[in-house]
C-alpha cells in the first residue's frame, strides 16, 4: 500500500506536471503491485519522491534514451533528475542504489540486470520502441521468474491521432498538432504521403506541409505499429496475460470500411491506447 504519511497523490501531479502517469501508477499498483518491489521503468523517469515516498518501492531504476531525458526532465523541482550514467556501464544492480536513471535503450539491457527486477513498468513509451520484439525479450530477461509487466501506451499509430505530430506553427500562425483538432481524425491512415502533402498545400504553406508529412510518416519518433501488430509481438514473446484496449474513439462505419480496404489485415482502429498486464510464460 502507498505510504499513508506521504503527500497526497494530487501533490505529485501538480509538483511534477504529471497526469496520465499517475493513473498508470495506480493501475500498476492495483494489478501488479509496486510497493516494496524492485521496479524497472522503461522509457521514462518518474520522480524519486513519487515512487519512493508515496509507493514505497525498494528500488526504482529508469531506462531512458538521452534525447528524451534531456527534454522531459527539465522544469521539475531541483532541475533534472541526475542520470547515474550509461546503461552499458552497469555492472551491478546494487550499485544503482534505491533510485537511478540510466541512459540507453531497453534493447541493450546488459546481463548484469537480468533477473534483477520484480516489475517492469512503462507508460507512454511502447509506441516509440522500434525493435519491439527484442525489447520484450529484454524486459522478460530483466524479471525474476514470478515477475510482472505493466504498461500503458498511447496514442498508438492505428488510433485517430496516432501520428504523434509535434506542435508546428505555420507562417500565418496556424498551429498543427496531434493534441488539437487541426487535422482530420485518422488522416495519417486515410492518405499516403503525396496525397497528404497535396491536401496540406490547400491548408498551409509548403514548408509546413513538408514538415508535417515528414513527422507523420518518416520520423523515427514512433514505430507505427497497429493494434494487431502489438498483439502478434506479445504472442511471440516470453509473456502471457492481458492486452486490453483503452479509451476507444468511435469509427464511423464508412470510414471503418475504407481503413480496412487501405490496410489489409487490420481491422481495429478505435483504441487510442493499450494496456498490457503480463507475466512470464511457464517454461
Amino acid at each position: 500500500m502507498p505510504d499513508q504519511s506521504a503527500k497526497p497523490l494530487s501533490y505529485y501531479g501538480t509538483a511534477y506536471n504529471l497526469s496520465y502517469q499517475l493513473d498508470a501508477c495506480e493501475q500498476a499498483q492495483a494489478k501488479v503491485g509496486l510497493s516494496g518491489k524492485r521496479v524497472l521503468e522503461v522509457g521514462g523517469s518518474l520522480p524519486r519522491e513519487l515512487v519512493k515516498d508515496y509507493y514505497g518501492v525498494s528500488q526504482w531504476v529508469c531506462i531512458e534514451q538521452e534525447e528524451y531525458y534531456q527534454v522531459f526532465n527539465a522544469g521539475v523541482p531541483g532541475g533534472k533528475a541526475r542520470a547515474w550514467g550509461a546503461l552499458s556501464d552497469v555492472q551491478d544492480p546494487a550499485a544503482l542504489g534505491d533510485y537511478a536513471v540510466v541512459l540507453g535503450s531497453i534493447e541493450d539491457l546488459p546481463p548484469a540486470l537480468y533477473g534483477a527486477f520484480d516489475v517492469v513498468f512503462s507508460v507512454a513509451a511502447f509506441e516509440h520502441i522500434h525493435k519491439f520484439g527484442l525489447a520484450l525479450e529484454k524486459m522478460a530477461a530483466a524479471l525474476t521468474p514470478d515477475g510482472r509487466l505493466f504498461s500503458f501506451f498511447a496514442p498508438i499509430w492505428s488510433s485517430f491521432r496516432g501520428h504523434h505530430l509535434p506542435e508546428i506553427t505555420d507562417s500565418s500562425g496556424q498551429v498543427f498538432s496531434f493534441k488539437n483538432d487541426s487535422l482530420p481524425p485518422w488522416i495519417h491512415l486515410r492518405m499516403r504521403p503525396p496525397q497528404l502533402y497535396a491536401w496540406l498545400l490547400q491548408q498551409t504553406d509548403s514548408q509546413t506541409a513538408g514538415q508535417i508529412v515528414y513527422y507523420m510518416y518518416h520520423s523515427s519518433l514512433i514505430n507505427r505499429l497497429f493494434v494487431e501488430d502489438y498483439a502478434r509481438y506479445f504472442a511471440a514473446s516470453p509473456f502471457t496475460g492481458d492486452l486490453s484496449c483503452e479509451y476507444e474513439q468511435h469509427v464511423p462505419p464508412d470510414l471503418q470500411q475504407k481503413l480496412e480496404a487501405l490496410h489489409p489485415g487490420y481491422k481495429i482502429f478505435s483504441p487510442i491506447g493499450l494496456q498490457a498486464v503480463m507475466r512470464l510464460r511457464a517454461s
